[in-house]
């Protein structure tokens, strides 16, 4: 509680109008926190090296086909429908900006610990 996550929001101005805004946000909660839960799968994406839930919410802007996802070039989606081939919003840190990538791999990696901050 307390921590700052980086966070990606539509209701915010964006330096790139195709692009959500980037902010950092305060954790108020967990919808789920077990940080000993051992053996968790994740998805890890290839190349930005992303783990997360099958069910966490990534920003894909155009799929494998090449088709745009939503209004405005795209929309969020759950990790397990993204596929080799898709463009993501990756934020890099070492720039500080916002960046399309596609998608060059997708692997299944085990964790222990299972978090949800809201």
């Amino acid at each position: 509680i307390d921590d700052l996550v980086l966070t990606i929001s539509r209701t915010r101005t964006a330096i790139d109008a195709r692009f959500p805004s980037i902010a950092y946000e305060r954790v108020y909660s967990f919808a789920h926190y077990d940080p000993n839960e051992s053996k968790v799968e994740y998805l890890r994406l290839l190349p930005s090296g992303l783990e997360l839930s099958a069910n966490h919410y990534v920003y894909r802007i155009a799929t494998s086909s090449g088709s745009e996802t939503g209004k405005g070039g795209g929309q969020f989606v759950p990790a397990r429908e993204i596929k080799v081939g898709d463009d993501l919003l990756i934020y890099d840190d070492m720039t500080a900006e916002s960046k399309q990538k596609m998608v060059t791999g997708i692997q299944n990696v085990h964790r222990r610990g299972a978090l949800a901050p809201l």
